[in-house]
């Protein structure tokens, strides 16, 4: 993932969102994601700030599409993803995660 990070420039999917991932060929056994919250951010690419990175191990091209919907939409939602920022509790990032987990 690292890797593919200094090449992919599309793992930055809003404002302070990341999306790294990887792929059956770069190691990933079942499909999975994770978390990780910033409070202060990192740099990416000397021009974003990131807080919040949501890592994707896909099995296919396929598996993992409606989650990365799921995920582009809250990370164009500013007040949800601030608030998951300013969250004070994994409880509260649970809560704004299962509104975009939810079928329409």
């Amino acid at each position: 993932m690292i890797q593919r990070c200094h090449s992919d420039p599309y793992i930055v999917i809003g404002p302070k969102t990341a999306i790294p991932h990887a792929a059956p060929d770069e190691g990933v056994n079942e499909l999975s994601m994770s978390l990780l919250r910033l409070r202060k951010g990192v740099t990416f690419a000397t021009d974003y700030s990131i807080q919040l990175v949501i890592v994707i191990a896909a099995l296919d091209k396929d598996r993992h599409l409606r989650a990365l919907m799921q995920l582009m939409k809250l990370a164009r939602n500013d007040h949800d993803r601030q608030q998951m920022i300013n969250a004070k509790s994994v409880y509260e990032i649970h809560e704004i995660i299962k509104k975009y987990a939810a079928d329409p």
